[in-house]
């Protein structure tokens, strides 16, 4: 493997296990701060939000990510299929309380 191969498999290594921090810390309503205290964001909460109103409005995982893109955020087709996922997850836990 090349260096390039393997710089560029560590990064998307990363990304992966931010997703899977991400989408941990959605389930509990957190969101990882800088010094790895867990905080709620109001960006990241309304990106969540425009992301699942896109969806039921029925636009595509690629449409979401462009728009995404667009607003500077860096996802993937796949990190925003498990972000809606544990929103609407959330959504349903909150609505049976």
């Amino acid at each position: 493997m090349s260096s390039g191969a393997a710089a560029m498999f560590i990064e998307t290594q990363e990304y992966h296990r931010f997703l899977e921090l991400f989408c941990d810390a959605c389930r509990r309503d957190r969101y990882l701060g800088v010094n790895g205290e867990l905080v709620e964001d109001d960006v990241q909460q309304d990106a969540i939000r425009r992301m699942v109103e896109l969806r039921s409005a029925g636009a595509s995982l690629r449409t979401i990510e462009t728009a995404m893109k667009a607003e500077g955020f860096k996802l993937s087709h796949v990190g925003i299929k498990k972000i809606i996922a544990v929103a609407l997850a959330r959504h349903e836990s909150r609505r049976h309380r």
